[in-house]
């Protein structure tokens, strides 16, 4: 890889849980390897660990969950400025009792509702 920067993984919104992150660019090319890179790769969290975070401590990072499906709100719609959007909320539980709600944006919302 070429002409991209590593800067640290700071307060942002994270997609991992590692102390830095690649920026790439519109220079920033990646040589093309043959390299087995397993399709699917989980690192689950369980919802009771999800309720016990706090200010201080909460997960800034995407993360894996394996839950039911408890409902469905209807399809919000609701505007950003002058842009159209849409969201949709669902609740998921882990059939221990412990329940998180998850919000789905715009055409990703939209297609789960349809």
């Amino acid at each position: 890889m070429a002409n991209l920067e590593v800067i640290p993984n700071g307060k942002d919104y994270k997609a991992a849980n590692h102390q830095f992150k690649l920026l790439f660019n519109t220079a920033t090319y990646v040589k093309e390897e043959n390299v087995d890179i397993p399709l699917s790769v989980f690192d689950f969290f369980p919802i009771k660990d999800i309720l016990t975070q706090t200010v201080d401590t909460h997960t800034m990072f995407l993360f894996d969950v394996i839950a039911f499906l408890i409902s469905i709100d209807t399809l919000e719609e609701y505007y950003s400025g002058i842009d159209h959007k849409t969201k949709l909320r669902l609740m998921l539980g882990d059939g221990r009792g412990n329940t998180v709600q998850m919000v789905l944006y715009d055409d990703c919302a939209s297609t789960f509702a349809a």
